[in-house]
């Protein structure tokens, strides 16, 4: 389950507060939160985690850098089925503002 943090960044406006997507998930060391802007996290309680974290940030952007964002969903090829991924991606590719626009 993905939690959507921040609905003002243009990668999750309008977004669900939730959603679900079969994937993989990455365990860090410690949570990015003190140096990223945090935009979507891993809900715990719905995966069995090998290293839990508490934090669990998956999306996030770093704005001391232009057009910086990491995205650590989507290896799933049934991730393209999930419309909230498909919208959250159409607009983190370089060509989302393409795709955007035609859909």
């Amino acid at each position: 389950m993905v939690i959507v943090e921040d609905r003002r960044h243009p990668a999750t406006k309008n977004l669900p507060d939730r959603f679900e997507i079969s994937d993989e998930w990455y365990e860090f060391n410690k949570s990015p939160r003190e140096a990223v802007r945090v935009l979507a996290t891993a809900d715990e309680s719905s995966y069995k985690q090998n290293k839990p974290m508490g934090d669990h940030p998956i999306l996030w952007t770093n704005e001391s850098y232009r057009r910086m964002i990491y995205i650590c969903i989507g290896h799933d090829p049934t991730s393209l089925q999930n419309p909230a991924y498909v919208t959250a991606a159409a607009r983190l590719h370089p060509l989302g503002r393409l795709i955007g626009r035609t859909t």
